[in-house]
């Protein structure tokens, strides 16, 4: 350095270029052709971690700075001696500081001697770290912006002041989701924004704020509703959080989304649902569902014939069979429906008998199974049909048929038992006494002396035509009675019919009729 000063013939010009070295705050440097430091400012000496500019002399660029920054600085230098031409308003990235970034704006020019040729350059930089960093930000926020433009739904920036929501900023989507011209938005910045929000509604933001406030990580929701510039309602739903505190003021960041197109969807969903439910309530039709795998049952909305009937059932079919005090053999049939679920079939009905609310009725149940990926059954889908009504029918054509049969003008009464059902006798009579008559010992014994059979018949049937042979008064008549309604010539299946005729005197005439 003391080279180049000591050339200076102006002791004002070179007192002052100490001074600017010594005190100065830019980086001042020189170099030779070799691009070795022949001195700096003191500025520059500190920026290179050296305690005096002295440090400098002899120094390169890669003694001073990582291999990546000055590989850069010394083709940059190269260049103005190569080419004799300075190099103006450079950006220079000097190595960070605590882990912060570092840049400088460098201005490099060559130096000449006296015949014109160039024996070096000198370079001037000034620190404009905090000019870049808030480019950056400049350009950051832009970018951030422009962005949010972007955005389909609405963005905004709010802070909370008493009883007001007060609008920092937000984006183009924020007034198309509250049915409001774009325009203008930039006239609510700065404005409480609550009275968009219908007046009804406006408690929902009030208390799903009161629920995060304070609370950094928590996110608050409300749908409310918004009168657009179209004048008609809209609905939006809103979600916000803690964003940043500033200045002890807490701001929220908030995003909005328009909930007309799902709210229609809702409420032509809920218009469906309560349709069904209504036909689900009045018709004769019961749906559930059954669930092999947990044995559980659960009902659909309850029709008004099984109002009182309960939902779930945790035991099925054990439990719902308990309720319904079905017959065994109704309850048996009924089982095995639900095991040929369990094993897989398609589907299986069955045709059984309840006692709901102290009646009996009479149910056709099916159930269908509903297979999974695997083909294995999830669930099966049921339904119950009530088909009383028809098995009533079906028993008054019967005691119609038994009463044209024996109807001849002097019949009194008439009873009729069904040989072809060895499971369940039928009767079809209006003479209870008999059903109440009592069969003797005797009577038992003179029915198996006239057919020895009778002793290995069916108790229940065996019970029937004995209680109607007991009211036969006269005893031969009542052994032609057995051994005609228990003789071979009554061949499986078949009816009989028997028509009574009672006198004056109670004497009792019997006349029966056989058919297949």
């Amino acid at each position: 350095m003391n080279h180049f000063i000591g050339s200076c013939e102006n002791t004002l010009l070179n007192e002052t270029f100490m001074e600017m070295m010594r005190s100065g705050t830019d980086y001042i440097f020189i170099k030779d052709t070799a691009l070795v430091y022949q001195g700096g400012s003191e500025a520059f000496a500190q920026m290179a971690n050296l305690s005096s500019s002295s440090e400098l002399d002899g120094k390169t660029d890669f003694d001073l700075f990582p291999a990546e920054i000055a590989e850069k600085y010394r083709a940059d230098d190269q260049r103005v001696l190569d080419t004799g031409k300075p190099i103006a308003n450079l950006l220079e990235r000097l190595p960070d500081l605590n882990g912060k970034p570092r840049w400088t704006k460098t201005w490099k020019h060559p130096i000449h001697d006296a015949d014109g040729a160039i024996i070096g350059l000198y370079g001037v930089s000034r620190d404009v770290s905090d000019e870049v960093v808030l480019e950056e930000r400049i350009k950051t926020t832009e970018d951030y912006i422009r962005l949010l433009e972007q955005i389909p739904c609405g963005v905004a920036i709010l802070h909370a002041d008493g009883g007001r929501f007060l609008l920092d900023q937000a984006n183009s989507g924020f007034m198309d989701v509250h049915h409001h011209a774009r325009t203008s938005a930039e006239g609510l910045v700065g404005t409480d924004v609550l009275p968009l929000v219908h007046n009804d509604d406006r408690h929902k933001i009030m208390e799903a704020f009161s629920r995060i406030r304070g609370r950094a990580a928590s996110v608050g929701s409300a749908e409310y509703r918004v009168l657009g510039s179209d004048g008609k309602l809209h609905w939006v739903g809103v979600r916000f959080r803690f964003a940043y505190e500033k200045g002890n003021i807490p701001y929220y960041y908030a995003a909005y989304s328009g909930l007309d197109s799902r709210k229609r969807t809702e409420e032509k969903l809920e218009e469906s649902r309560s349709k069904l439910e209504e036909s689900m309530l009045n018709t004769d039709i019961q749906f559930f569902t059954y669930y092999p795998g947990r044995s559980r049952c659960e009902n659909f909305t309850l029709n008004s014939r099984f109002s009182q009937l309960p939902t779930v059932w945790e035991h099925y079919p054990d439990d719902f069979l308990a309720y319904a005090k079905s017959p065994a053999e109704d309850a048996a049939a009924y089982r095995e429906m639900v095991r040929a679920i369990d094993r897989g079939e398609d589907q299986a009905e069955c045709t059984v008998r309840f006692v709901y609310t102290g009646s009996l009725i009479w149910e056709k149940v099916q159930l269908k199974a509903v297979r999974g990926s695997c083909g294995r059954t999830t669930h099966a889908q049921g339904h119950s049909i009530d088909v009383t009504k028809k098995y009533q029918a079906e028993e008054r054509l019967r005691e119609e048929r038994v009463r044209l049969k024996t109807l001849d003008g002097c019949v009194f009464e008439s009873f009729s038992f069904d040989l072809t059902r060895p499971s369940r006798m039928e009767i079809q009579t209006r003479d209870d006494a008999m059903l109440q008559t009592a069969v003797s010992t005797e009577i038992l014994e003179e029915a198996i002396q006239v057919c020895p059979a009778l002793a290995a018949t069916n108790p229940d049937s065996r019970e029937i035509l004995l209680k109607a042979a007991a009211r036969i008064p006269d005893a031969g008549d009542r052994k032609l009675f057995i051994a005609t309604c228990s003789s071979s010539a009554l061949k499986w299946p078949s009816r009989t019919a028997i028509s009574a005729r009672r006198s004056v005197t109670e004497d009792m005439w019997v006349t029966i009729s056989a058919g297949c």
